[in-house]
């Protein structure tokens, strides 16, 4: 029965770990860029 419930639940997990993966690279990338963008003033 914890076998099959598991099986059940293990796309949810993959799909909740996929949408949480997006997020994350969505905001490495947002950070990098804003950290590029404060870049050029710390040369300065």
């Amino acid at each position: 029965y914890e076998s099959l419930l598991l099986l059940r639940l293990l796309p949810l997990l993959f799909t909740y770990i996929g949408l949480s993966d997006r997020l994350i690279n969505k905001m490495v990338l947002e950070f990098l860029t804003s950290t590029q963008q404060l870049y050029p003033q710390i040369l300065a």
